[in-house]
């Protein structure tokens, strides 16, 4: 509010000023017509600033403002325009021999929206017109020059004044931008800038390979891709896009027909093509009376067939939405819209948990569970199960009816080979019932599990956390993770193996202190906070919530596998997601800053003393049950989220601290001086005046692999990942400047074939740094089951064991300083 009656103070001392200005040339009886004219109009629109800066105060205060409040606005804008129709009325007596002018004031109307005799008068005012920005990208060239070319055509504008529009419209920072900044901001400099524009980015050829280059693109998108990415509506508006604006430069359809019609019909779908040459316009090849080729009118039937196409899916679509006659199969594969917690719904409706329609399952054909959960078939062999979904017509990669693999459309990953199928399509799985008798034939050895139990160490129950499997989700990614729903966490938290594979970006820090099991507090450390896309399995809720990262949440937790009780889940229609036997360790942990947020409130207690609650991601199973027929050791886990990497043995070992037995560290010390003697036997300076050392290579060490197939995975992650952020130029830079110094060489060709040992690299960024960005190797990376590098090299020298001599030797002499 503060700002626009900031600026309304401004306008009305303009207008006063325009006012007192006009009213002096009124009272000197040399001013001429013209002069007064222009004096009048230059009042007329201020009066229009100020009228709309005036509605636009009022429109604000409306709501709060008292009527006193309201009435003095209003007295104060009238006493404007009572000024101004005063000196309209003196202007209009002393100009009464110009007819012309006369009339032009009766034709223009009073800014604050004044009544007209004239019938086509306009009582209303058009928004302003923003200039279109050019932000140097050529296809955006013609709609900036249509927009710029009625302020570079005005001849009653002064080229100073062109020269700061054109400033204005284009995009900061950007290549035009840049162009224009060169050329200093004088009148005589403005026709030579839209020149260097004009040639740079306005030139007709150049435009013209643009357009068709587009028309080429949509040719490959078709060839490689193919319909499932594009739509039929979006496809014709991008023809008629690119070929109205080839219009535009002078390539007509009657000129250039037999080039530009084979591009747009093969920009077409396969089975729009099919339609159009079964259709009477496409049957019309060529041949007119006279024998001559009608190129032209082909390509055009063509756009018209197109646009009754497009018509026509737009009309099937009204019909069916609108006596609701959709089959839901376009609904099924959408994505669903990212749930938001913030948003004030009714408490009732808070409650409200949308059920999909029933689906009938292809192996059994039952209604009350999905295809993928189907217990029949999980104990059929993977021919029998591939029989079954050919014989029903449905997809092998979802299981539903109504399309092929090759055109299906739903996203699924299966979590045990990662491949484009369901768990249950997976031919790493084996059936149920052959799993069972691997156990039977196996009962006589005891089996041994660790467990993660919250508070009981009997040997007799066990007891079960609530878990469950959701879909995590970047813009180019998606994995299936396990999720373990805590109460007694206060913070929600995501481990740092799934921010890196899905590329999340940090959004912020927090600095905690984790409070643990028995009253113990762990250091103060500092967390990134990353915001975390997740989706039920089903694909219908999805939401985002903010977690801070963490090497390792917890430790193994076993999920539900036992058959009487997923049967009994089953009578209450509850499918788990996190069941059988899995060794995926827990990848998101939700605290309760976001439980209750998903908690549905409906509960389910089983027989067996198990209770479900429903969550908005899925069913999950919580409490104690007995073991059968199971020997496990089971320990108390707390979850407290404090990790430290490090062997239990160094708790009470003093090697740390180099205290040694005798003879361990003299075979130590000799290690030492065999490495030393042999690094100064190899070391030496080569042909460019560098350094060459061998590598300390240990004794006996096993075979190193060529590492090739992870370094060029990891180049490719890298190489997206700096695209994203804009950084790969910069990055190759590096390596370019390296190649110039001699630091690196290029592998030639003839030299592929000869054994060598590839590390990956990736880049780190510190922008306070003088090397902004660097790259570094990664020696430690490997190929199981073969070693890494640095597990082939000799570890060097502790210098912990130097500390102590270091402590002591400080005190020997005097050491001054100056902070």
């Amino acid at each position: 509010m503060e700002p626009l009656k900031k600026k309304r103070t401004v306008l009305r001392i303009g207008f006063t000023k325009a006012l007192n200005s006009l009213q002096v040339m009124l009272d000197n009886a040399e001013s001429t017509i013209a002069s007064l004219r222009v004096a009048f109009c230059t009042l007329e629109d201020k009066l229009t600033d100020l009228n709309y800066c005036q509605d636009s105060i009022i429109e604000a205060i409306l709501e709060t403002a008292t009527e006193t409040e309201l009435q003095k606005e209003y007295d104060e804008a009238d006493e404007y325009k009572h000024r101004f129709l005063t000196a309209k009325y003196l202007f209009t007596e002393r100009t009464m021999g110009d007819s012309n002018l006369v009339q032009n004031l009766v034709d223009c109307a009073v800014p604050s929206g004044s009544s007209s005799n004239g019938e086509n008068k306009r009582s209303y005012k058009l928004p302003s017109i923003e200039i279109v920005k050019f932000n140097g990208d050529i296809r955006e060239w013609l709609s900036f020059w249509s927009c710029f070319k009625k302020i570079h055509e005005d001849k009653n504008m002064c080229n100073e004044d062109k020269f700061q529009y054109l400033k204005q419209a284009v995009v900061p920072d950007s290549r035009a931008a840049e162009l224009v900044k060169s050329y200093p901001p004088t009148g005589s400099n403005y026709d030579k800038v839209i020149r260097s524009l004009k040639s740079r980015f306005g030139q007709d050829e150049l435009l013209i390979e643009v357009y068709v280059r587009e028309l080429l693109q949509l040719v490959l998108q078709n060839a490689i891709k193919g319909r499932g990415n594009i739509s039929l509506a979006s496809l014709y508006d991008r023809l008629e896009s690119h070929l109205r604006a080839l219009e535009t430069l002078g390539v007509t359809t009657d000129k250039c027909a037999a080039m530009l019609y084979p591009l747009v019909e093969s920009s077409l779908p396969e089975d729009l093509l099919r339609a159009w040459q079964r259709s009477d316009a496409g049957k019309h090849n060529s041949d007119a009376e006279d024998g001559k080729p009608r190129s032209k009118d082909r390509l055009t039937r063509l756009i018209e067939f197109i646009e009754r196409e497009v018509q026509s899916e737009l009309r099937i679509s009204l019909a069916l939405q609108g006596f609701n006659l959709d089959t839901g199969h376009e609904s099924d594969i959408k994505k669903s819209k990212p749930y938001k917690f913030n948003r004030n719904i009714p408490s009732a409706m808070g409650l409200l948990m949308t059920k999909g329609k029933d689906h009938t399952c292809i192996f059994c054909d039952a209604k009350d569970h999905e295809s993928e959960g189907c217990n029949k078939a999980k104990r059929m062999s993977l021919s029998g199960k591939q029989e079954c979904v050919k014989r029903a017509r449905a997809c092998f990669k979802c299981l539903k009816i109504g399309h092929g693999f090759k055109t299906c459309r739903v996203r699924v990953k299966c979590s045990r080979c990662e491949r484009r199928h369901v768990n249950l399509m997976c031919p790493d799985e084996k059936p149920r019932e052959q799993r069972d008798e691997i156990a039977s034939a196996d009962t006589s050895a005891p089996v041994r599990k660790e467990l993660n139990c919250i508070a009981s160490i009997s040997n007799n129950k066990m007891v079960f956390l609530q878990t469950l499997k959701v879909k995590i989700y970047s813009d180019n990614r998606e994995l299936i993770a396990r999720v373990l729903i805590d109460s007694g966490s206060q913070r929600s938290y995501v481990t740092k193996d799934i921010i890196e594979k899905l590329g999340y970006q940090s959004v912020g820090e927090q600095r905690l202190s984790h409070m643990l099991f028995g009253g113990g507090q762990s250091e103060v450390v500092a967390h990134k906070e990353y915001r975390v896309r997740m989706q039920s399995l089903e694909s219908d809720f999805a939401c985002n919530f903010v977690a801070l990262d963490q090497e390792v949440i917890c430790g193994r937790i076993e999920p539900i596998e036992n058959k009487k009780w997923l049967h009994e889940l089953n009578e209450f229609n509850i499918r788990l997601t996190d069941v059988w036997d899995c060794d995926d360790p827990i990848s998101i942990l939700i605290g309760a800053d976001v439980a209750g947020k998903i908690l549905t409130g409906c509960r389910k207690e089983l027989k067996s003393g198990l209770v479900a609650f429903e969550t908005l991601l899925g069913w999950t199973i919580m409490g104690a049950v007995r073991k059968e027929n199971v020997r496990e050791n089971s320990t108390v886990a707390a979850i407290s989220l404090y990790v430290k990497n490090c062997d239990l043995k160094d708790l009470w070992s003093l090697d740390v601290l180099g205290i040694r037995d005798p003879m361990t560290y003299r075979t130590f010390k000799q290690q030492e001086e065999v490495m030393y003697r042999e690094f100064l036997e190899t070391v030496s300076i080569n042909s460019e005046n560098r350094y060459e050392v061998q590598l300390p290579w240990s004794e006996n060490h096993p075979p190193l692999s060529d590492n090739k197939s992870v370094a060029i995975k990891r180049l490719q992650t890298t190489t997206k990942k700096l695209r994203i952020e804009g950084r790969y130029e910069a990055y190759d830079a590096v390596f370019k400047e390296w190649l110039a110094e001699g630091i690196i060489e290029r592998v030639l060709d003839k030299e592929m074939d000869i054994w060598g040992h590839y590390l990956p690299h990736r880049h780190v960024v510190k922008e306070r740094s003088t090397t902004v960005i660097r790259p570094v190797f990664d020696a430690s990376a490997k190929q199981p089951p073969s070693p890494s590098l640095n597990e082939c090299l000799q570890k060097g020298p502790n210098l912990i064991e130097q500390l102590p001599s270091i402590l002591l030797r400080f005190r020997e002499d005097l050491w001054k300083s100056q902070l």
